[in-house]
């Protein structure tokens, strides 16, 4: 498109799944959440790459729960990495539990934002 001077910025929600439940999720997913696909995936980025869209954010719902994360990192890797910035959000509940998923998307990593969980008592639902 048109270059109007202003920096795009491209979210994608890799799915809507959720099983913390906090009360403060601007997402409000939910544990029965819908899982983005492969092929969807890959049409968002050729989009993103068409555009010259940078940078781009992976979040969810928590994209850790998605069935196909680690197709969808693959892609991600193998399509973008070495061309945008790429920017994951997970609030590392599943990372800190599955060290071989971990360890696998360590080699994925360039930025991190973390959601802490820390203030599980104020926000969460008892």
């Amino acid at each position: 498109g048109e270059d109007l001077g202003r920096k795009m910025l491209m979210l994608i929600e890799l799915t809507t799944k959720c099983s913390m439940g906090c009360t403060h999720c601007m997402s409000s997913c939910t544990p029965n959440g819908v899982d983005m696909t492969p092929k969807v995936l890959i049409d968002a980025l050729e989009f993103v790459k068409r555009e010259g869209i940078n940078p781009v954010v992976f979040s969810g719902g928590e994209m850790f729960e998605n069935q196909y994360i680690r197709e969808l990192l693959d892609i991600i890797s193998d399509y973008y990495a070495p061309y945008i910035p790429i920017t994951i959000t997970t609030n590392g509940r599943i990372l800190s539990s599955d060290m071989e998923l971990y360890d696998y998307f360590r080699k994925f990593l360039k930025f991190l934002s973390l959601i802490s969980n820390s203030f599980k008592n104020k926000y969460e639902p008892q």
